[in-house]
């Protein structure tokens, strides 16, 4: 199981170049082949030496599952019958991804090299991103295949300086957790290249949830002389010239336009079906109809998390998923408080201006970083 898990985080590595469409809309990452199989002979493994162990998160997970059927069942009639399988495999994905930690919390791996596991995916991610930056430093020339072109900043292999920059932040604060369990000069090296990585990415919304992070982590353990630190990278931000121009300016305005815009229709979606959503997920077919002739990576998404649940699954899916949130705080806080709610908070920030709970690597880390900390917690 140990090299399967370590081909699983170099898989997600490979990002959006391991993409491959197997239907307009629809498309398979290699990490979703790895995870097919890590989850198969995983759980072949658990059944065989009968131990289960009944995971802390099984019933809201559960819940939201079921809650992502019904919300396609009731709107079953509002779309043709490829729509909704279409739509059902966004569904699936999820379920797969949280059966990573149902996984997890069997012991098929140790917590540590979970949390190394995290960690290295994430510099490495800063890594390959500082290369690309330097080599291949904007994507005009793939805006045909549905690409922003991001202009002289940092996107690695996802292909987006956004979800780029949340990843990073978030392997930031592990690192902080990681300090006494790596060498001092290694955690260094590697907290410098996120640190640069995350700047290069221009991402105003990373920028923030970055902030936020670090200010629970001082709030949390009441280290005010981090404050000046956290300066040094406020000012960093704002006086080092941006090779990109205007379109790396803090207070540019056509991304903040555009997002208005994209909420403004958001709302007029979950007025549609307010309580059980429009389906999970079906937007790409509320939005575009014709969305199978479309190249665009984002019609089936929302510039916001809170605003995707309350689109596809309404109250009754926003209630749910705040249920699966409120008990990963009740079981980790008291174990991991400062790092969780640093990691927690910077997502909560940055999901309400990119749909980053929902992205397929934010989800991945994230449920892989809750299963290791219930090892952790259920062991001491």
């Amino acid at each position: 199981m140990t090299i399967l898990v370590i081909i699983f985080f170099l898989s997600l590595l490979v990002g959006q170049l391991g993409g491959m469409t197997i239907a307009p809309g629809v498309t398979i990452y290699i990490h979703d082949f790895v995870l097919c199989i890590l989850l198969l002979v995983g759980f072949i493994n658990t059944y065989k030496k009968n131990k289960f162990v009944r995971p802390a998160l099984l019933v809201p997970i559960v819940s939201f599952i079921l809650v992502g059927v019904v919300s396609l069942l009731v709107n079953y009639s509002r779309f043709q019958p490829d729509q909704i399988g279409q739509s059902a495999l966004y569904l699936l994905r999820w379920s797969a991804y949280a059966g990573l930690y149902l996984l997890i919390v069997q012991k098929i791996v140790s917590a540590p090299m979970l949390f190394a596991g995290l960690f290295g995916f994430g510099t490495t991610l800063s890594f390959f991103g500082l290369v690309q930056y330097v080599l291949y430093p904007e994507l005009r020339n793939v805006s045909y295949l549905g690409w922003d072109p991001h202009y002289y900043r940092l996107f690695s292999t996802l292909f987006d300086p956004n979800f780029v920059g949340i990843l990073i932040v978030i392997t930031f604060f592990l690192g902080i957790y990681m300090w006494r369990k790596m060498p001092r000069k290694t955690l260094v090296l590697a907290q410098g290249v996120n640190v640069l990585a995350l700047y290069l990415t221009y991402s105003r919304s990373s920028y923030l949830a970055f902030v936020v992070g670090v200010l629970s982590l001082i709030l949390f353990h009441k280290k005010w002389k981090w404050l000046m630190l956290l300066a040094i990278f406020m000012f960093a931000i704002v006086v080092i010239p941006k090779p990109g121009g205007k379109t790396l300016l803090l207070t540019r305005i056509d991304s903040s336009i555009a997002r208005l815009g994209n909420w403004q229709e958001s709302v007029g979606i979950i007025g549609r079906s307010p309580f059980i959503g429009n389906g999970f997920n079906t937007l790409r077919f509320i939005r575009v109809p014709t969305a199978s002739d479309s190249t665009s990576h984002a019609l089936a998404g929302v510039d916001s998390s809170i605003l995707f649940l309350l689109a596809t699954t309404g109250i009754i899916g926003m209630v749910v998923y705040g249920w699966i949130f409120l008990s990963i705080i009740r079981l980790h806080g008291t174990v991991f408080g400062g790092l969780l709610y640093s990691v927690l908070a910077a997502l909560f920030v940055h999901s309400l201006f990119t749909n980053s709970l929902f992205y397929p690597w934010v989800m991945i880390w994230l449920w892989v970083f809750v299963g290791a900390g219930e090892l952790v917690i259920f062991d001491t």
